[in-house]
This record gives structure tokens, C-alpha cells and sequence, in this order.
């Protein structure tokens, strides 16, 4: 605030004043989507861990764990949801 040099009081009226309830609602449910995607994600990966898991090292954590499509899916969809909401 100080770099655009207004009050605190000025900035918060603004704010108010430019921030709608459709941003507000809009901005949720993309929080939403994205958590349930990053969800979905994680535990389809999860499953698909195979051999025993007394087994594992540190090591192993992380490995394997993006393919390339995977990267460019997500991709995509972040600039779909920036286009539509």
C-alpha cells in the first residue's frame, strides 16, 4: 500500500468497491476444482504404487512420479479455468 501511496482506509474501501460477489464466488470454486483435481491426482497415483511398501527408502520418494502428459493436462486446464472465470 505504501508503494501506491494510499491509506489503509482508502485501500480497503476500494477493495470493497471492486470486488464483487461474482469474483469472490468464482475465485472459490476454482479453489475448489483445483484441490479436488490435486486430490484426485495424488491418490490415483497412490494407487498405482506397486511392490511392498516396508521396502520403501527415502530415496524412492518422488521418482516416476509426473509424466510429461500429465504436466501439459494440468496445464491446460489452468488456462481454461483463467479463461472462463
Amino acid at each position: 500500500m505504501s508503494g501506491l501511496d494510499l491509506t489503509p482506509y482508502t485501500y480497503l474501501q476500494e477493495s470493497q468497491r471492486t470486488i464483487t460477489l461474482f469474483y469472490l464466488l468464482s475465485s472459490l470454486l476454482k479453489a475448489l476444482v483445483f484441490a479436488f483435481v490435486i486430490a484426485w491426482i495424488g491418490c490415483q497415483r497412490g494407487f498405482q504404487v506397486r511392490g511392498e511398501w516396508r521396502r520403501w527408502r527415502c530415496d524412492d520418494i518422488g521418482r516416476g512420479n509426473v509424466d510429461p502428459p500429465d504436466r501439459d493436462r494440468g496445464f491446460g486446464f489452468a488456462v481454461v479455468l483463467h479463461y472462463v472465470g
